[in-house]
């Protein structure tokens, strides 16, 4: 439910004690809980998603280790001693341009997924899901 908000000028200047006790939800809301719940380490609670954030870290190592397996076997086919030769030890001029996109999109999954996994910034959370 969206709603446009009145005029200042057209607002009261004291809500009564008696009013924020009737509606606290309109009066206080998220901003007094979330003071609240900021006051005391005891009162900070919030959810970890611990089953949920496994297994958006396990879909992310499922797709880059696609991503990693197309590659290498692009890399045996450029080997193979039947075909083309290849300058396989040339980032600048790379033959296979699939080669060039798969380390793009890995480099951009690797990002991501090190900021979920044990060793990135969220590695609290994952230790805490295990136990």
């Amino acid at each position: 439910m969206t709603c446009s908000l009145p005029n200042a000028a057209h607002r009261p200047t004291k809500i009564s004690q008696e009013e924020v006790e009737k509606k606290p939800w309109k009066y206080l809301g998220y901003q007094a809980f979330s003071q609240w719940a900021a006051s005391d380490n005891d009162f900070f609670v919030i959810r970890r998603f611990g089953a949920l954030n496994t297994r958006v870290i396990l879909k992310w190592q499922d797709d880059i280790a696609k991503l990693e397996d197309e590659l290498q076997s692009l890399d045996d086919d450029a080997r193979r001693i039947d075909g083309p030769h290849l300058n396989n030890g040339s980032f600048r001029h790379e033959p296979i341009p699939r080669r060039s996109e798969i380390l793009h999109e890995s480099h951009r999954k690797l990002k991501e997924y090190s900021a979920l996994s044990p060793t990135g910034a969220a590695a609290h959370m994952f230790r805490e899901a295990l136990t």
